[in-house]
């Protein structure tokens, strides 16, 4: 496959590569590459990761010390962010998504709701769950703010 992946092209690298070497698979990769970017770089790294979809993935990332888990969403309301989110995809323009209908979409999001609301749910009970609700500056802020709550202070060099 190559990018831009459709949904369909995700299910199917997860359906093969997990079943074959673990749920954590994408996990200890990801874990891989940042150390070594980490390392080359010499400095202290902030690495943020996303896209990962099921609940063993995400407790798989929090048994390491300073991991967080940030949830976010469009809206609390699962019907209400069902939409928005189907509204945010159509304007991406990427090919095969754009021709989606309500319906199409909602019906694959259905299935991946099973994997992707325990992970919300971990968030609301370990972590953070943030509403992405408005525009991407308010997005941002909502992150910078949350982010002081984990983060240590910046020091002075």
């Amino acid at each position: 496959f190559s990018p831009p992946y459709t949904r369909g092209e995700l299910r199917q690298v997860n359906d093969f590569y997990k079943p074959t070497f673990g749920n954590q698979i994408f996990v200890e990769w990801t874990l891989l590459m940042a150390g070594r970017m980490a390392e080359s770089m010499h400095v202290p790294q902030l690495i943020i990761v996303d896209g990962f979809r099921s609940v063993e993935e995400a407790q798989f990332f929090l048994v390491f010390l300073n991991t967080h888990l940030i949830a976010v969403v469009a809206d609390e309301d699962e019907n209400k962010d069902r939409q928005i989110r189907f509204e945010r995809q159509r304007g991406r323009r990427r090919g095969e998504e754009d021709s989606l209908t309500l319906d199409r979409f909602a019906a694959d999001d259905e299935i991946e709701s099973k994997w992707i609301q325990p992970v919300i749910e971990l968030a609301r009970q370990r972590g953070m769950v943030l509403v992405n609700n408005g525009g991407l500056d308010d997005l941002s802020q909502k992150i910078l703010v949350g982010l002081e709550g984990i983060l240590p202070p910046p020091t002075s060099e």
